[in-house]
C-alpha cells in the first residue's frame, strides 16, 4: 500500500481544534491519519520519524490555531532593471 499524504493533510484540517487542545505549539508526526508523536522541534520530529518510517511516508506539520496555520499564497515577482 502507497503512503497518501492528502489523506493525513486532510486528517489534520478535520481534526485541527482537538489537535490544538491537544499539541498546540508542539510539531506532530501523522502517518495513515494517526498521530504518532509530537516533540518542540521539527528536527526532532523529523529525526524520530525517519527512524520508523521511510522518508515520504510520513508528515509533519506545526499545530496551530486557524485556517492560516495550514494554507499559504505563493507570489511571484519578476523585477526588471
Amino acid at each position: 500500500m502507497s503512503y497518501n499524504m492528502s489523506a493525513d493533510f486532510d486528517y489534520y484540517v478535520k481534526h485541527q481544534s482537538e489537535l490544538v487542545d491537544k499539541y498546540d505549539g508542539k510539531y506532530i508526526v501523522i502517518v495513515n491519519q494517526k498521530v504518532v508523536g509530537n516533540f518542540d522541534t521539527m528536527d526532532e520530529a523529523v529525526d524520530d520519524a525517519r527512524k520508523k518510517y521511510q522518508p515520504g511516508e510520513f508528515f509533519v506539520h506545526l499545530v496551530g490555531e486557524g485556517k492560516d496555520n495550514y494554507t499559504t499564497t505563493i507570489t511571484r515577482v519578476r523585477i526588471h532593471a
